[in-house]
């Protein structure tokens, strides 16, 4: 008897948990939905909000998955023998051979030692320049003058390229160009700048920072302009030296922005530009002048061989990603700054 009624307690009070765990479990799944409705109607008052600007997204977006996204499929005719006749799709799969021709033919070591010379050199001189041009100009104090050496600066990357080019084939023309006016008329025909192989990079760098120091200096002449104006009345009360203060003061804050541009251009640095190259490309200057970009026109566009180009293309692709990868790891390492 005692057992009976000991058994019906025991399951009455199992039942009666088990009714208790199932009203919380309704009571936790009621609150779920309305937490979840709530969000949804946040979610679509925020997207409401902020659907002009979304709508304004979508163009650029389109942009990039149009020329850019779509684009990639193009890759495979790397690994073909592509004929347009046949398409994509209909050529003959050959595999790496357009990258064992590449890697074979003697362009290789000339094209990639050019490129890597040419990218090389041009960070090397241009990057610290730019740099050290917007400390020169933080530090200059009549705002007139600042303006106009900025309008100066920054107006040559506006400047055409095929303009610039023409102007410098007129500039060191040896019978119209400047060289005669310090040599002399008859020295200065003997002296070919553009058609001289010695005096290709030099020109190609030199033009390139005259057209890009300005114009690259502007990120970090607005990062200076975000230094707060109580460091360097500490500074100067402390009797801190100009160089003290770019040292422990103007530096540490473009480090961020030195991170970012320099992975950005470690990133592309097998990119040396075509427009240029090619321009002040002949047939005196082409052991120096020709880079993976005009070989690859060259041997795309004007040989149609698209597969052979193509692959060369993806190689340089390849060495650029890799280039931003390891920057990027590095950087982050060194000062904690990173692009992703």
């Amino acid at each position: 008897m005692v057992r009976s009624i000991y058994c019906h307690f025991l399951e009455g009070r199992k039942c009666g948990i088990m009714g208790l765990q199932k009203k919380l479990k309704e009571a936790e799944q009621t609150m779920t939905n309305i937490k979840r409705t709530g969000v949804d109607r946040h979610r679509a008052k925020k997207i409401k909000k902020y659907l002009p600007l979304y709508c304004l997204m979508a163009f650029p977006l389109l942009h990039i998955f149009v020329l850019k996204i779509i684009p990639l499929f193009g890759v495979l005719i790397s690994f073909e023998r592509y004929r347009p006749t046949k398409g994509i799709f209909g050529s003959q799969w050959v595999g790496l051979d357009n990258f064992r021709s590449f890697f074979n033919s003697h362009y290789f070591e000339l094209i990639f030692s050019n490129t890597l010379i040419l990218s090389v050199l041009g960070l090397i001189i241009s990057f610290p320049l730019s740099i050290i041009f917007a400390l020169m100009l933080n530090e200059v104090r009549h705002q007139r003058f600042k303006k106009a050496v900025q309008m100066i600066t920054y107006a040559p990357h506006f400047i055409s390229v095929v303009v610039l080019v023409g102007v410098m084939q007129q500039i060191f023309d040896p019978t119209i160009g400047i060289l005669q006016f310090f040599v002399g008329k008859e020295a200065a025909s003997q002296i070919l700048l553009m058609a001289d192989p010695k005096y290709f990079r030099l020109l190609h760098i030199g033009s390139g920072v005259w057209q890009s120091i300005g114009w690259s200096s502007i990120l970090y002449t607005a990062s200076l302009s975000n230094v707060s104006v109580e460091l360097y009345d500490a500074a100067r009360v402390d009797g801190a030296t100009l160089m003290q203060k770019i040292r422990n003061i103007d530096f540490p804050c473009l480090v961020p922005t030195i991170s970012i541009t320099l992975i950005m251009a470690i990133g592309g640095i097998m990119n040396t530009g075509f427009d240029k190259i090619y321009l002040m490309q002949n047939g005196t200057n082409i052991n120096v002048s020709e880079v993976i970009s005009t070989f690859v026109y060259k041997k795309g566009l004007l040989q149609a061989d698209f597969g052979y180009s193509t692959a060369v293309g993806l190689f340089n692709s390849i060495i650029n990603c890799i280039m931003i990868v390891g920057a990027n790891f590095t950087v982050k390492k060194i000062t904690g700054e990173s692009m992703y």
